[in-house]
Formats: C-alpha cells, sequence, structure tokens
C-alpha cells in the first residue's frame, strides 16, 4: 500500500491564521481592537499588531514617536495575551498604506482589519485615505471597523490610567534606582490631560509660576547642578511620570538623553486569578519581590469612554504613592528641591 507524502513543511507553519491590524495611538482608532480579538477567537487565527512612523526609524538612539508607539502597543499585547490571543507587534517606517501592504505580502497576513476614514465623501475622493489604498491592493480580505467619534483622539501625553486599562491585570515591583532614556518617557500619572507633549501645559492654560520654575530647573540643569531623581512608573518599554514633570521639560529642551529616576515597574500577569480591589483587578498572587496594585487615581480631567470598557474586562489598575527615594542633593537653590 503507497503511503501518503508527508505535508510540506511551509503547510505546517501556516496552520494557524493571521490577522494583521494597523494601529495608531489615538483612542479613536480602538474601537477596531476588541473585533480582532474577536475574530481571532472565532477564527483561531494569530493577531500582528502594526504601528507605522511617517519616516523610517533610524538605527541606534530611540525617538520619542517610536518609543510612545512601542510603549502603546505593549499594553495592547498584553491585553490580548491575556484573552487567551497570540500577538505580536511591530513598527515600520514609511508610507502608511504601502508599508501596511508591504507587511500583509511579507506575513501572509489572512485578513487586514482597519478602521474606516471619518473624511467626507467628497473629500476622501479628492485626497484619497489610507483605507481606500489598502483595500484597493490589499492581498487578503479587508474588514473596515468605523471609528467610534465619542472616543476622540486623546491627549498628547499617554495616560497611565489609561494604559493599565488596556494591559488588564497587574503587580507592582518594588522601586529601583535607574537611568533612563528621555525618549522612553511617554506620558503621566495623572496629569496626562493637563499637559502637552512637551511636558509643560499648554500656553493657553499655563501660569507663571510655571515659567519660572522651569527656567530655574533649565538653569540648575544646565549648570550641572544634581536634582532629585525623577519618580516614574514602567509599563511595558513605556515610562510615565509621577513627580518631575518640569525636570523631564528641562531635560527635552536641553537635548539631554537621560535622567537619574526612581522607577516602580508594573507587570503583566497574563492567565494568574485576579480580583477587584476599588474597581481594578490585580494579581492575586505576586511573585517574590512584587507588591500588590492599588487603584489608580482618576485623571484630573476625565477621558470620553473608551470602547475597550465595553464589555467590562478591562480594569484600572494603578499606585499607591511610591515611598520617595532622592539622592543627596548638592544644590541650594528652589530648583534643587523639586520639578
Amino acid at each position: 500500500m503507497q503511503s501518503r507524502p508527508s505535508p510540506a513543511p511551509h503547510a505546517a507553519l501556516r496552520a494557524r491564521r493571521r490577522i494583521l491590524v494597523p494601529v495608531g495611538l489615538a483612542a479613536l482608532g480602538e474601537t477596531k481592537l476588541p473585533v480582532a480579538r474577536d475574530c481571532a477567537r472565532a477564527f483561531g487565527a494569530d493577531v500582528l499588531l502594526l504601528h507605522v512612523l511617517p519616516t523610517r526609524a533610524h538605527r541606534g538612539e530611540i525617538q520619542p514617536g517610536e518609543a510612545a508607539a512601542r510603549a502603546y502597543l505593549d499594553t495592547v499585547v498584553a491585553h490580548l495575551q491575556a484573552a487567551g490571543v497570540h500577538t505580536e507587534a511591530a513598527v515600520r517606517g514609511g508610507p502608511v498604506a504601502a508599508t501596511i501592504l508591504d507587511e500583509a505580502r511579507q506575513r501572509a497576513a489572512d485578513l487586514i482589519i482597519l478602521g474606516a476614514s471619518l473624511r467626507p465623501a467628497v473629500l476622501r475622493a479628492v485626497i484619497g485615505s489610507v483605507a481606500d489604498a489598502v483595500v484597493d491592493a490589499a492581498p487578503c480580505p479587508v474588514l473596515l471597523v468605523r471609528p467610534a467619534r465619542e472616543a476622540g483622539v486623546g491627549p498628547p501625553l499617554q495616560s497611565f490610567a489609561a494604559a493599565t486599562a488596556r494591559a488588564g491585570a497587574l503587580t507592582r515591583r518594588l522601586p529601583r534606582p535607574q537611568t533612563v532614556e528621555v525618549a522612553r518617557i511617554i506620558g503621566s500619572v495623572g496629569r496626562a490631560h493637563e499637559l502637552a507633549a512637551d511636558f509643560r501645559p499648554p500656553r493657553r492654560t499655563r501660569r507663571g509660576h510655571d515659567d519660572q520654575r522651569l527656567a530655574r530647573i533649565h538653569q540648575a540643569m544646565a549648570r550641572g547642578e544634581r536634582l532629585p531623581a525623577v519618580e516614574l512608573y514602567q509599563l511595558g518599554s513605556g515610562y510615565y511620570v509621577l513627580d518631575g514633570h518640569h525636570r523631564v521639560a528641562a531635560a527635552r529642551l536641553l537635548g539631554q538623553l537621560a535622567l537619574d529616576a526612581t522607577v516602580v515597574e508594573f507587570v503583566p500577569r497574563a492567565g494568574e486569578l485576579t480580583r477587584p480591589i476599588g474597581g481594578g483587578l490585580v494579581a492575586d498572587r505576586p511573585e517574590p519581590g512584587l507588591a500588590l496594585a492599588a487603584p489608580a487615581p482618576a485623571e484630573r480631567q476625565h477621558p470620553a469612554p473608551s470602547p475597550w470598557r465595553a464589555g467590562g474586562h478591562l480594569p484600572r489598575v494603578g499606585r499607591p504613592r511610591p515611598p520617595r527615594v532622592h539622592p543627596p542633593t548638592r544644590g541650594t537653590g528652589a530648583a534643587a528641591r523639586s520639578g
């Protein structure tokens, strides 16, 4: 009796389907993420998240836009993995539509899930849209999901509360001293809706003492004075400012590459038993050296409801304020005390 030939190696490798989901950083586009999760579950597919930078990423030092994208993707990956969906993430640079199509071909995507354009039909006819360009040339089916207008675009800085809502159950590590690249500091704890992308209040709301305080800190840092370490929360590859927004703003103005910091890292706990605490979920059985996370503080200006919360699966996790661990201060001026 003649035996059947064994299947080709590439056939075994392609046993699972792959869904490509291009994502931006705005809450407006998050509507398609629960759709991607449900499709992956229904078809037993893996998800590939793709963020496209306007220009190709430079080798060496990470740029703020790339750091923000990678930090955002970390939280989405953590959520989908916790939901039982195998997920990868990639950051690419180049023309958006062309880059999406290249990734779909190279990764042999079985489905692309895109946010539909909200531009009026007349405007789309004149300047086109990414969705139209992808649909016209895609090597696989494309599912268009209408964005939720009420979600808005979100704040210029990433919000730690929103990041923890996406990531799900977390545990909190003990504080540690660390030198952190300024470009990787991409958000704020509790002040994301008050500050602009430069970690300063917008000009229309800025007060005189804000500029004076920043000037004192800027001068102290320019003179090489040692200021207290900034206090940061880490989630994935992103860092969020708990204390020291003025110091981060001054470092960016000076082109400083790194800052001394006291870092508290929050670690996703996919697959662990969880329980509600104050409206959030935290891990019940932390690893050695980890502490349970308490509820996050509410943002001072509440963002529009996120589509992630529609199914009630995305809790908020956050801080207690970690103990201040500051090195001895050499400077004697006001700038050396805080910022």
